[in-house]
């Protein structure tokens, strides 16, 4: 007798579904067996179906009956624990590739498949992982599929189809897949692995990161309290790495810089966090200062200045050297970068050359060209009007 097996799944012939069927044994004069291994993904009852071929000619095997001996046993493995996006497996996005092995072996799916990298199928079986990032760092994800699987990786922001961010599936069964993410905002994301056609197997994954920045300054800013004449200076970090303090800076021309405090840093952080210094040394004059961090390592970074002009300042414009060569080093009280207008007049009333330069603090302003000796008037067009008593020798 050529026998065939089937087996469904469900006990009610009119609604149980086929799930794997053997017919490889030959029909042969001493026995012979059709052998059925399934491995079912959730428990559940099951129908097994033996028959017999009954071919022409009349004299075939197949057309011979015989008893049947049949054996059985049904053992089902359960689904891996990340079978769903509800149970991901989470995973700390490392410096260098941690890679973690992973199997869709009887694992079911969340929903259908998407269209990736021009390519889809008709069911996907599928497992999850998640991640966590602050929203400071690049994140690389990495699927390598064993040489029978070839992976399909999927990203997501929630546990629903509607929330891809991206798939890949650009290799074959064994490939590669790497899904570049850069720095994605902070939260929590999800990455799904599957296969097209249901096709289930092994691989192995890990999420990278890069070297976080020292900090993550978000402002550095500065104000006049007008009844002290003091300056407050405030800055905020949205996070710290390795940080072990800061440096405030000052000067009067934004060229040379004097150290003026240290600031202990929080070492290491992802909350947000405020700090304040201020400046009780009695300035008279518009100052600028700067910000800088240390790293325990003792490397450092520079980050932006800032320029306080307080009311209580002296707004007298300053020449150094009043009788010179006709190179003036002024003072400027406009902001940086403001342009300002020079005149150069005469005692007799008429203007002998005029300038227009920007504002940076201190600046000199070269006024030799074949000015005779004797006394003349600076005058600075800025936000006010000033002038001031000059003399070329």
């Amino acid at each position: 007798m050529d026998s065939y097996l089937r087996l469904y799944s469900g006990t009610n012939p009119a609604t149980a579904i086929l799930l794997v069927q053997n017919d490889d044994a030959p029909c042969g004069p001493t026995g012979f067996q059709s052998n059925i291994s399934w491995l079912c993904p959730v428990n559940g009852s099951y129908s097994i179906l033996l028959t017999r071929y009954s071919f022409p000619p009349a004299n075939s095997c197949d057309n011979v009956n015989a008893n049947v001996s049949l054996s059985y046993s049904l053992a089902c493995t359960s689904p891996p624990v990340n079978n769903g996006c509800g149970t991901p497996t989470s995973i700390t996005p490392q410096l260098t590739c941690q890679f973690l092995t992973g199997t869709t072996i009887t694992s079911t799916e969340t929903f259908p498949p998407s269209t990736c990298s021009g390519f889809t199928g008709s069911a996907a079986n599928d497992v999850w992982y998640s991640f966590t990032t602050g929203g400071t760092i690049n994140v690389t994800i990495t699927v390598d599929g064993s040489p029978s699987f070839d992976a399909v990786l999927g990203l997501y922001s929630a546990c629903n189809a509607a929330s891809l961010i991206t798939c890949i599936d650009a290799t074959v069964e064994g490939g590669v897949e790497t899904i570049n993410a850069g720095v994605l905002p902070a939260g929590t994301y999800y990455y799904r692995i599957y296969s097209y056609w249901g096709l289930t197997g092994t691989f192995s994954t890990c999420v990278v990161r890069d070297s976080p920045l020292p900090i993550e300054l978000i402002e550095f800013t500065g104000s006049c309290d007008e009844q002290t004449g003091y300056r407050k200076l405030d800055w905020v970090t949205a996070s710290e790495s390795n940080n072990d303090h800061f440096t405030i800076e000052r000067s009067l021309d934004a060229v040379e810089w004097k150290r003026i405090r240290e600031v202990a840093g929080a070492g290491n952080s992802n909350t947000e966090l405020s700090y304040t210094w201020i400046d009780t040394e009695p300035i008279s004059q518009p100052t600028y200062y700067r910000l800088s961090q240390t790293d325990f390592n003792g490397q450092s970074e520079t980050f932006k200045t800032v320029y306080l002009f307080c009311e209580s300042d002296d707004t007298t414009p300053l020449v150094w050297k009043n009788c010179n060569d006709g190179n003036f080093q002024l003072r400027f009280t406009e902001l940086p970068g403001t342009n300002v207008v020079l005149t150069l007049t005469n005692s007799m009333g008429s203007i002998v050359t005029e300038r227009t330069v920007t504002a940076t603090g201190y600046t000199v302003v070269p006024f030799n060209e074949s000015l005779a000796p004797g006394m003349y008037y600076l005058t600075i067009y800025g936000k006010t009007v000033q002038t001031v008593k000059v003399c070329v020798e």
